[in-house]
């Protein structure tokens, strides 16, 4: 991830793929109301927007980038994990 001109590392778990057959695979996301690059850290749950928000007030909103593939959260949310 590339914001404000820095570079961070991002690992995310917690997500997988509803299609037999497909080993990898490229997500997108959109993120909001983050304050910084920090505040996107965090353990992420579903909201009744179909969104997901974090502890810090973050919320994400994920795509996958080939048709036919559906994200599935799993059943302990969705931890997303930063550094540089």
């Amino acid at each position: 991830m590339i914001l404000g001109g820095e570079t961070w590392n991002l690992t995310a778990s917690g997500l997988s793929v509803a299609r037999a057959g497909v080993a990898k695979y490229l997500a997108v996301a959109v993120v909001t109301n983050a304050k910084d690059a920090e505040s996107i850290a965090g353990h992420y749950t579903g909201t009744v927007t179909g969104e997901l928000a974090n502890e810090s007030g973050a919320t994400l909103r994920l795509a996958a980038t080939r048709p036919g593939i559906e994200l599935v959260l799993g059943p302990d949310g969705l931890s997303i994990d930063l550094s540089r």
